[in-house]
């Protein structure tokens, strides 16, 4: 067989497991439920930097984060007093969200001053979420990376639906946001409590609109982007998973993992997916699969992909 016969099988077989091919020999082993809601909690909303309103599922109010040293309680989830229920959603450093309310908006900057905070100094019983300012943590380089440790939650996802998302919020102490005694009443403090599952510990989250610009700045250093609807998404891949098929564009990228092409895909309206392949299995360079529908997740170490619409 000739140099170039040789040429033209090894593009085919390249392309075959990471092009068009819709399964791959060897690859067909189900993705873990842990790296299936990784690989989808990159679509639009709910969980990015956004505003929503939290609602617990054992109840019809929502919890409220006003511009003041008050705790956070259950109130009103629409009209004027709905407003203090509209949670900023921001990103940390450290891969954390603060929650941070729109009432306590600086008429000057535009930034969003109060966090949802731990109540600190807490001896006897749990302790109540309140409204403190946000803290600038030692080191910090700009009011991007504010937060103190006590002011930055996780998102442990439950379970995802059309329009909103279920959700845990996890505290520092890997505690749970609970409505305290299972209250169903307007006013119902907000506690920081042990993890059990039930429904006052459970939030529905729903986009209620896009942050203001002061506070959106900060985030493109940190794996979110503006796709071409002006929506932040992130944009981190996941690692060791390929989405075979359903390609209308490849090229070259960079050895960053993933996060270029991603960011590619991102502000393509036509594309809903993208896989990287490190260098060196289709070429010496990285490449960049970009696909306009969204194939079966495969494990493979040779890839990462991420799925944004």
């Amino acid at each position: 067989m000739g140099r170039f016969a040789i040429a033209v099988c090894l593009c085919v077989a390249a392309h075959m497991l990471w092009g068009s091919q819709v399964s791959t020999a060897g690859q067909k082993d189900a993705l873990p439920e842990s790296m299936q809601a990784r690989l989808w909690v990159n679509r639009s909303a709910p969980y990015g930097p956004a505003l929503y309103k939290l609602r617990p599922l054992h109840a019809s109010w929502c919890p409220s984060l006003p511009a003041s040293q008050t705790f956070v309680r259950l109130g009103p989830c629409g009209g004027e007093a709905g407003r203090l229920g509209l949670f900023a959603l921001i990103p940390t450093t450290s891969n954390e969200f603060t929650l941070r309310g729109m009432t306590g908006q600086d008429p000057e900057t535009g930034r969003l001053m109060y966090c949802a905070t731990v109540a600190r100094n807490v001896v006897i019983g749990p302790a109540r979420i309140e409204s403190l300012p946000c803290d600038l943590p030692p080191g910090a380089g700009n009011w991007g990376d504010a937060g103190a440790h006590d002011q930055r939650f996780r998102l442990r996802q439950v379970s995802y639906h059309r329009n909103y998302g279920v959700y845990e919020v996890v505290t520092s102490t890997g505690e749970c946001w609970d409505v305290r005694d299972q209250s169903r009443e307007a006013g119902a403090e907000i506690v920081q409590f042990r993890c059990n599952g039930q429904g006052n510990q459970r939030f529905e989250l729903r986009f209620s609109g896009s942050l203001p610009g002061e506070e959106s700045e900060f985030l493109g250093v940190r794996g979110w982007t503006f796709d071409s609807y002006g929506v932040l998404r992130n944009v981190e891949p996941v690692p060791n998973v390929n989405l075979p098929g359903h390609d209308y564009l490849s090229l070259p990228t960079d050895n960053d993992h993933g996060v270029s092409c991603a960011a590619r895909c991102a502000g393509d309206d036509r594309c809903r997916a993208s896989s990287w392949v490190r260098p060196g299995v289709q070429g010496p360079q990285a490449m960049c699969w970009l696909k306009d529908a969204v194939p079966d997740p495969q494990i493979n170490s040779d890839t990462a992909s991420v799925i944004l619409r």
